[in-house]
């Protein structure tokens, strides 16, 4: 997940920002050094990245070229990778399900796997058992005011 900051909805819209925001999640998702790094013992791990020179090198030219195009100024501002243990024996019944909150209108990728929105989470659901196989839409349930919240569970 990252967060990209611009200062108008237009440009948020705009296809060289929606453009821009897949490349980071992609670069984010497939950098080797975040791959690397040594896996807690926790179900569901979080790396964040907020160091200003990290994102930098995540992000490249790639900020500084969207934004000569657009002439508005972008900012890299943080990413997050989530990951599940490999080791657990658990993590075959958790999922991670992503969400995006669109404000003025729903904004589309051309890539499938990605999701945007001015608001966004992941969520991890856990399967009850492992012969269930049902995972609820949520999409629906989900609103902003759940995005918004700093939680860490949502019900049981």
């Amino acid at each position: 997940m990252v967060e990209v900051r611009c200062e108008t909805d237009f440009v948020a819209r705009n296809e060289h920002f929606i453009r821009l925001v897949s490349e980071l999640a992609k670069k984010l998702n497939n950098d080797q050094t975040l791959l690397n790094h040594q896996q807690q013992s926790n179900n569901v791990e979080k790396i964040w990245i907020t160091d200003e020179n990290r994102l930098k090198e995540i992000g490249g030219d790639l900020v500084m070229n969207t934004i000569q195009k657009l002439g508005e100024n972008i900012r890299f501002v943080r990413g997050c990778l989530m990951r599940i243990s490999n080791g657990n024996q658990s993590s075959n019944m958790i999922r991670l399900l992503p969400y995006a909150h669109a404000v003025a209108g729903k904004i589309e990728s051309n890539d499938p796997e990605i999701v945007l929105g001015k608001y966004g989470t992941i969520v991890a659901v856990t399967q009850s058992t492992p012969e269930s196989n049902t995972v609820v839409n949520e999409d629906e349930e989900m609103d902003q005011t759940q995005v918004s919240k700093n939680i860490d569970e949502l019900g049981s």
